[in-house]
């Protein structure tokens, strides 16, 4: 039997047994001619030198090209590219194709910074051996240092085609995949590795990842937990579960992640860059700077450290610095998610050096790039839409909700207060400070009305139907909405709950029949404001706040919106209070000692000290954490005035809302 007919049929043999038995019978078959060679070779192809080192070091003994090539790997398992190289060369002077020979030297060129050169030598190898696994794993990850990351792809899949079961080829593929922004095909490729081996490290921490650039944040930190249940060491999956728990606004969680992530790794660009964006989010610019510092000392040009020193430059009044810095960043060569981030600061930095078209530009690619990332992907976007409907719906049919009690000593929900709006409408701010009252508690942004919805979704419930809710039903769901407070109150009390959603503004009919003693605080801004601030927000993606890609969608979302509450602010006028964003910045104090009257809760002058109202908060939840950590300023009252040039089309919708809301039109055409 010829060399070439033996390999094909130990290849046949691995894919019918298995990768684990099949070298398993290679051993057995011991470390001589095809057998061998193919054995060391698989081997090292896995990263299982250890294992392959005595079986390289017997062969590299014997003469002609056998030997050649397996001293060529033990001298590249010892970082020593250049004698590899050579020994290479020595091979394919024996043996001019030899794929084996060609591996190798292209490995060592690869590791010598000659990508080129190594690419070559890889094509040959798989012109003359198409079924030569390692070497299309190679020739895939080759490709993908030069950039070419579909042709890697390629490579990476038929590796796995003639080797199924090829660990290291299941591995790359993934990563790969993940690159390319796929995470969904990338999570495939990592489970099916962990279905063969559960203690896999490395494809639990990358599960992990694409998890959590799905959004299935739960099932992402379960990754992260079991791969450190197996290796506490382990850095990188410290450093991603502090990026998931930071992005789960989870402070004191991720400081000991990525803390213990530096510790065990100081050479970590990525968990210092974290570090210092957990620091900044929670308004604690010194130790953010200082961990920014570390960055930038080991990765000097690293695109991430310069956003993140940009965003701290800005928020020091430094706008040309942070501009200089992002202008020194090639945009085009970053992976999505830090495009989208580079674009949003670049916006912002631009807004506040007064290039308005500039900062219009760089918000409107933001808001294109946001659009692609796999979580938008994963949002219906019809969903808010047809909420809306629903709710619309509800009030063409000529509903009321009539405000009964049914039994006196049930649960009305005299405590609650329900503060409503828009998103960009102040709300954040008024509730830091009202959060400063002894006499008050507040849920910020926090599922509670929204779980007692999904209940009646899942009961089969219209959430708007014609019939009267009886006493039972009515306090089944008063009970589930209470059990959600609970949970974010962590036995916390007031005489009054503050519980701040925006956009529950829809759904204040609803919440009317709950609980008909229930308060409701209406914070409002200048339209043309609400709209320009929504578009230039880097939102966490939900079934809303995909529609603010531009600024006739964000018009039609807002009047939309509007239009609804039009409609069901009568059902709530008897229980409403409304403060507007541009007199609450203009007159903290009397705009705070009303809402505290109409509360019936005691104004206390501490509510609008600053450090006082911050002190007693965790960290703020929504994108407004900038700016509730300065003193009340005015600078946003009015910025559309700026941006006359961004509303062409939308201005006579806009401009009833305006009339409507009691504000004065909008700035005229540029």
């Amino acid at each position: 039997m010829s060399e070439p007919g033996q390999i094909d049929e130990l290849r046949a043999m691995l894919r019918r047994e298995g990768l684990r038995a099949g070298l398993h019978t290679l051993q057995e078959q011991g470390n001589r001619g095809a057998a061998g060679a193919l054995l060391r070779g698989v081997l090292v192809g896995e990263g299982r030198t250890e294992e392959a080192a005595p079986l390289l070091r017997e062969a590299s003994d014997r003469p002609g090209a056998e030997g050649r090539i397996a001293g060529s790997m033990l001298e590249l398992a010892g970082g020593r590219s250049e004698a590899a190289a050579r020994l290479a060369r020595e091979a394919l002077d024996l043996e001019p194709e030899s794929p084996d020979a060609l591996l190798h030297l292209a490995r060592a060129l690869h590791n010598q910074g000659r990508s080129t050169e190594a690419l070559a030598q890889l094509e040959r190898a798989v012109s003359l051996d198409a079924g030569h696994a390692v070497a299309w794993h190679d020739l895939g990850h080759v490709r993908r240092a030069l950039g070419r990351l579909p042709e890697a792809l390629r490579a990476f899949r038929r590796a796995l085609e003639c080797l199924p079961g090829y660990r290291s080829a299941g591995m790359n593929l993934g990563v790969t995949l993940s690159l390319l922004e796929r995470p969904d095909e990338a999570l495939d490729a990592f489970q099916a590795l962990i279905g063969d081996d559960p203690r896999d490290v490395e494809a639990l921490v990358n599960a992990g990842l694409s998890l959590q650039a799905l959004g299935r944040m739960d099932e992402a930190r379960d990754a992260y937990e079991r791969a450190l249940a197996l290796d506490e060491s382990h850095a990188v999956a410290w450093c991603y579960l502090g990026v998931l728990r930071n992005e789960a606004l989870d402070t004191d969680g991720a400081l000991e992640a990525l803390q213990r992530a530096v510790e065990l790794d100081p050479s970590d660009v990525e968990a210092w860059c974290e570090l210092a964006n957990v620091h900044e989010k929670s308004n604690d610019l010194e130790p953010a700077a200082s961990a920014l510092a570390r960055a930038e000392r080991l990765a000097p040009g690293h695109p991430q450290v310069a956003i993140d020193a940009a965003r701290l430059d800005r928020r020091r009044d430094r706008v040309d610095e942070a501009l200089r810095r992002l202008q020194a960043v090639d945009a085009r060569a970053l992976p999505q998610r830090m495009a989208q981030e580079y674009l949003y600061e670049a916006g912002t930095a631009l807004d506040r050096a007064g290039r308005e078209r500039e900062a219009f530009a760089a918000f409107s690619e933001a808001n294109r790039v946001a659009a692609l990332s796999p979580r938008r992907r994963r949002i219906d976007p019809e969903a808010f839409p047809r909420t809306c409907e629903d709710v619309a719906g509800w009030l063409d049919r000529d509903r009321t909700v009539r405000v009964r009690e049914i039994e006196s000593e049930g649960d009305l929900g005299e405590d609650l207060v329900f503060m409503i709006g828009f998103p960009r409408c102040g709300t954040t701010l008024l509730d830091t400070i009202l959060a400063a009252s002894d006499a008050l508690v507040t849920i910020e942004e926090r599922p509670t009305v929204e779980r007692v919805l999904a209940e009646m979704e899942a009961s089969g419930n219209r959430l708007y139907d014609d019939a009267e809710p009886d006493a039972e039903t009515l306090g089944k769901y008063r009970r589930r909405y209470r059990e959600a407070a609970a949970d974010w109150l962590e036995g916390a009390s007031a005489a009054r709950i503050v519980d701040k959603l925006p956009l529950r503004i829809v759904h204040v009919g609803l919440m009317r029949k709950l609980f008909p003693a229930a308060r409701y605080l209406l914070s409002t801004r200048h339209p043309y404001d609400v709209v320009l601030s929504n578009f230039m927000q880097n939102y966490v993606p939900n079934d809303a706040y995909v529609h603010f890609d531009s600024i006739e969608e964000t018009v039609r979302t807002f009047d939309r919106v509007m239009n609804l509450w039009a409609g069901l602010r009568p059902l709530v006028e008897d229980r409403l209070h409304e403060i507007r964003y541009e007199a609450l910045v203009d007159d903290p104090e009397r705009e705070i000692r009303a809402a505290c009257e109409f509360l019936q809760v005691p104004f206390e002058e501490t509510m609008l000290d600053t450090d006082r109202r911050l002190g007693r908060r965790g960290r703020i939840r929504t994108n407004s954490y900038e700016q509730v950590a300065n003193r009340i300023y005015k600078r946003s009252v009015g910025r559309s005035a700026r941006y006359a040039f961004a509303f062409e089309g939308v201005r006579e919708t806009l401009d009833a809302q305006c009339a409507r809301l009691g504000y004065e039109p909008g700035p005229g055409p540029d």
